[in-house]
């Protein structure tokens, strides 16, 4: 009995007729001339066919998990690492030795609406003259209290504060609000996610500032 992919080797004699081979043996046939025109017939049954086809096939398989697996951790690392494409820092000059930084995010409140979140902080010869965080919502959708107050916190409630709004020197508009929150950075020591509470007309809503807005922030109040 043949094990399943056994390999055979006839050594024959005489000369064998090719008819008379079975189809399944005829995968290499060669004339031995030192041995007086002996048939070497050499074959490998169809199961080892079979099993080299399946083993080369899942070999196939395994390569393409691998590389699918590699580029999945790749793109998720890469996730982790980066800030997100939207995230932007610009630095914008307003005459003698006075700057203006800004940041600029968007994100979702607690009912799924979209609010711009641009901090910028002016500075004069080095020093920092203001930090505001000013909140534009879609027009028509929302509506800010004036003059209203913001409060942020951290997620856990241990920590809270309070940022007044800016009323001098701000365009005003139901969807647009603008605070104070110089004091507020000044305590910021970590970059920690917080809550952001809205004071909306309807109902206060929130939203959540992740860790990489923090940093963010930081880094255009203190650089």
């Amino acid at each position: 009995m043949l094990g399943r992919g056994a390999a055979v080797e006839l050594r024959l004699g005489v000369q064998l007729p090719h008819s008379l081979i079975p189809t399944f043996v005829r995968s290499a046939i060669a004339i031995d001339a030192s041995s007086c025109g002996k048939v070497v017939v050499q074959f490998t049954t169809q199961a080892s066919k079979d099993q080299s086809s399946r083993n080369w096939v899942h070999l196939l398989w395994q390569k393409i998990c691998v590389v699918v697996l590699a580029m999945l951790l790749s793109f998720g690392f890469v996730c982790h690492t980066q800030q997100p494409a939207w995230a932007s820092i610009h630095e914008y000059p307003e005459g003698a030795e006075q700057v203006m930084q800004r940041s600029l995010q968007t994100l979702r409140d607690s009912s799924d609406r979209a609010w711009q979140l641009v901090l910028f902080k002016r500075t004069k010869a080095g020093q920092t003259q203001m930090v505001h965080l000013r909140l534009i919502g879609f027009p028509g959708a929302v509506e800010l209290t004036h003059p209203g107050s913001l409060h942020l916190g951290t997620l856990r409630g241990d920590k809270a504060w309070q940022a007044e709004e800016v009323l001098e020197g701000v365009p005003h508009a139901a969807h647009i609000g603008e605070y104070d929150v110089l004091e507020f950075m000044r305590q910021l020591d970590a970059d920690l996610p917080l809550k952001l509470t809205l004071p909306l007309a309807e109902a206060d809503q929130e939203i959540v500032l992740p860790p990489y807005v923090i940093k963010e922030w930081r880094q255009v109040v203190f650089r």
